[in-house]
This record gives C-alpha cells, structure tokens and sequence, in this order.
C-alpha cells in the first residue's frame, strides 16, 4: 500500500517553534542585556558627548584666554573675560548640544570699575549626572576635571 504524506507532523511544527524561541531569546539577550548593543549606544553617545562638550568649551575658553592674556587685565578685561567664559557656557548646553546642562557660572569680585576674577566651579552634567567639573582660580586660569 503507498502513501502519500503530504504535510508535516506535529512533531516537526514544535521543534520548528522551540528552535525559532531560542534564537528570538539569544536576539532579545544581545539587544538588551547588560551588555547588550542598546547599552552599548547609550554609553557610546553619552562619551561622545562628553568629548564634544570639552572639545567645544576648551576652544572657546582658549579664544577668551588669549584675548585675556594679551590685555592690561583691568578691571573691563576681567569682566570681558568672565563674560566670554560665561558665554562658552552657554554655547555647550542644551539646545545645542543636546542633554547637556549647566550648574554655576563664573564670577567676579568687587564693584563696578573694580572687577576681579574669583575662584568659581561650574559643574556639566549629561542627563542630570555630574559629569565634568571646570575650574577657574583667581588669575583666569581654567582647569577641567572627569566627575565620576
């Protein structure tokens, strides 16, 4: 007697499903795992960032303190100096760069016609988490540090 089987057993269809779940699981692991590519993004964007972020600040804060460096350093080029300094931060915050914040500015001492640099901290945070801390003493000297 021949037969003609002509469709697959059921056998054949849960194996098919078992070996389909296992590659959609190892998938699922490689995307989200605590290694997974999503993670790896993520710390890759936020180091990207990070590098855009000083790279901008420390050409604007270079541009500033060449001007600085080149002045009587009077009371005027102090405020100048801040000014520029203050604006650079503004050029590395959100909007323009994106989840990139600012807590502090920089500061003078004194009154009007008598300015002098004060030592000020100015902290940069990326999604709200502390990331770098910049430095200025009381001769304009910057300084950058990693907040980890």
């Amino acid at each position: 007697m021949k037969t003609n089987n002509k469709g697959i057993t059921l056998i054949a269809l849960v194996i098919t499903i078992i070996i389909l779940l296992i590659l959609a699981a190892v998938a699922i692991q490689l995307a989200l795992g605590d290694n997974g590519l999503i993670k790896k993004a993520q710390s890759g964007q936020e180091a990207q960032t990070i590098a855009e972020v000083k790279e901008k600040f420390k050409t604007l804060e270079l541009a500033a303190w060449s001007d600085y460096t080149a002045s009587s350093k009077s009371s005027e080029d102090n405020a100048k100096y801040v000014q520029a300094l203050n604006a650079a931060l503004n050029e590395i915050k959100t909007p323009i760069i994106k989840d990139v914040t600012v807590s502090g500015s920089f500061q003078l001492g004194g009154e009007s016609g008598y300015y002098t640099l004060v030592s000020s901290n100015v902290n940069i945070l990326f999604k709200n988490q502390n990331k770098i801390r910049i430095s200025m003493d009381t001769n304009g000297k910057i300084t950058m540090q990693d907040v980890e």
